[in-house]
């Protein structure tokens, strides 16, 4: 029974992955940047090959290493606490798939 309330929201990091998947292969299209919201936004491709604003950058292996940790840390807590707030959950799923998502890069 754990087992299944643990999981009542999975399908929202499974949503969350293939909007991450959809966007980052949209991303890998653009020539330049374009705008989204004139003189406010503009999306422009830009590569990093770290973590947050390239920290780690050319340290692949402590970066996966960090990333499992956080997702097994993830399901622990979402398994272990399945009576935790609606809200709470959804956003550790949505952690969980951007995790996910970094590891598939």
């Amino acid at each position: 029974m754990r087992f299944r309330q643990g999981c009542n929201m999975l399908w929202l990091a499974i949503v969350a992955f293939a909007l991450d998947r959809v966007t980052k292969l949209w991303s890998l299209t653009l020539d330049g940047p374009i705008p989204a919201l004139p003189g406010i936004l503009n999306f422009r491709p830009v590569r990093n090959y770290g973590a947050a604003f390239g920290v780690f950058s050319g340290r692949t292996v402590l970066l996966v290493a960090l990333v499992l940790v956080l997702c097994a840390a993830l399901l622990f807590v979402l398994f272990r606490f399945p009576q935790m707030q609606k809200t709470a959950r959804a956003g550790l799923w949505l952690v969980f798939a951007g995790g996910l998502s970094n590891l598939y890069d």
